[in-house]
């Protein structure tokens, strides 16, 4: 994934503020605004876990949605557009979804990991990433309960809680790390992964793609696959190059920002391998260490 090019991509920006402010500054003014409202998000789930959530099912009995989901993607939205009034949506709970590849786009999750605030209170992630025409500008990945927020990517440097980050990608081995992914994924060795699972030193599901992939560009996993909408995954496409990693698209193709997809996030150096297990996946059921 390339950076956006400040000069080029000065002319593709809707104007949101003066024909004299940089490209930079208004990604910049677009960063510390929704820095602001995902930390002011994180601390209002944390005030209202302490009064009973109101839980209803979606497509069924284990897709469902809180008051809290709809209440963060409402501070979200409502504070973006105050001061971006052009800028369009796709978002998880949001009946009309923008064209990420269409001006200035937010792709968000409010709760991912609905399941697991219901259940445990914890591990869930709020994400959210900023595109101009297709083009990575920077996302949020905060881990709520654990305090932990990487921001930045795309034209941004990263950072963990306003400190500059570094990947450990390249320290990362396939024998010495830990697995995430689809439980249905590793049980049938679809693309792989099972495969993949036996070379390395076992498996975790964390029930959340912004939990794994917060530890995978923390160096803490190896991978982290599963079949993701593009609120899934949009935040760490943006922040994975900076640190050394990629996605890679199970089926060879790319990435649409439109329904689901079987998806890998990888150390870079280690492509080549993944690419060899994806390819070669077959259909065996899982026998490695859970």
């Amino acid at each position: 994934m390339e950076k956006l090019n400040w000069r080029s991509a000065a002319s593709n920006i809707e104007g949101h503020s003066s024909a004299s402010q940089s490209l930079k500054e208004q990604v910049q003014a677009r960063f510390e605004l929704a820095q602001d409202l995902v930390r002011e998000a994180g601390e209002f789930v944390k005030k209202e876990l302490a009064q009973p959530l109101e839980v209803a099912c979606k497509s069924d009995r284990t897709d469902l949605v809180t008051n809290l989901d709809l209440a963060v993607q409402d501070i979200l939205i409502k504070g973006i557009s105050q001061v971006f009034p052009e800028d369009t949506f796709l978002a998880e709970e949001l009946a009309e979804q923008a064209d990420v590849f269409s001006g200035a786009v937010w792709v968000l999750d409010p709760i991912d990991g609905t399941n697991n605030l219901v259940a445990q209170q914890e591990n869930f992630a709020i994400m959210l990433a900023f595109f101009n025409h297709g083009q990575p500008g920077f996302a949020f990945i905060y881990d709520v309960m654990g305090q932990i927020l990487l921001s930045g990517g795309g034209v941004l440097p990263v950072t963990c809680n306003g400190q500059p980050f570094e990947g450990q990608a390249a320290c990362v081995r396939v024998n010495q790390s830990l697995v995430a992914g689809n439980s249905a994924m590793l049980r049938d060795n679809a693309f792989g992964l099972a495969d993949i699972a036996r070379d390395s030193l076992g498996v975790r599901v964390y029930g959340s793609a912004g939990i794994s992939f917060l530890k995978v560009l923390q160096g803490k996993l190896l991978t982290y696959a599963s079949y993701l909408q593009p609120w899934d995954y949009a935040a760490a496409y943006v922040l994975a190059p900076a640190l050394g990693y990629r996605f890679l698209e199970a089926q060879g193709q790319a990435l649409r920002f439109e329904g689901k997809q079987p998806v890998f996030l990888v150390p870079q150096h280690l492509e080549d391998y993944f690419l060899e297990k994806i390819r070669g996946g077959g259909r065996d059921a899982f026998s490695g260490r859970i």
